[in-house]
């Protein structure tokens, strides 16, 4: 499973990914990620997380794949 985003402190752009079955969870460093946010929706297209939209006081209209295998993103 994975998890980018949400909310502790501050809104944040971090993504882990969690083994369900053993319960390790892991950081995966995504360099120069997306913008912090919380509120986003989120679905997979092969190997990319795509995470639409969100908020951070201001409500985003853009569209985020980031490569798992790569650790790298691209804005649309």
């Amino acid at each position: 499973m994975y998890i980018f985003g949400g909310r502790a402190n501050d809104d944040l752009n971090d993504l882990m990914a969690i083994d369900i079955n053993n319960g390790n969870v892991r950081n995966i460093d995504v360099k120069n990620g997306p913008k912090a946010r919380r509120r986003h929706s989120g679905g997979f297209i092969g190997s990319s997380l795509v995470i639409y939209g969100g908020f951070d006081g201001n409500y985003f209209d853009d569209l985020v794949y980031i490569n798992l295998f790569r650790s790298k993103y691209q804005k649309k």
